[in-house]
């Protein structure tokens, strides 16, 4: 989360700098010139707007750590000499 936030906190900052130098550019961002807030008002959209973007990093890392979990349980599972088969002369495969 604290990487998400960091991500999102950057990305509003460069955007709002880059809205600002392409300001005559763009005649649809244009704010209006009277309030002093725009630019902090700006921010906040653009960093909730870059938070929802970048909301798929925790549930991607979360799937990767599942996985290596799941894996390493199986590999303990597998050396595990008491779920050993004697009848059949195998180990547990899993």
């Amino acid at each position: 989360m604290i990487i998400q936030i960091s991500l999102s906190l950057i990305a509003a900052i460069l955007n709002s700098i880059w809205e600002i130098v392409n300001y005559d550019n763009f005649p649809y961002i244009k704010a209006d010139d009277d309030d002093k807030y725009s630019f902090m008002k700006n921010l906040v959209i653009k960093l909730g707007t870059w938070f929802l973007s970048l909301s798929n990093i925790v549930p991607i890392s979360l799937l990767v750590t599942l996985e290596l979990v799941k894996f390493i349980q199986a590999a303990f599972i597998s050396w595990d000499i008491n779920i050993y088969d004697l009848e059949k002369d195998m180990p547990t495969k899993a």
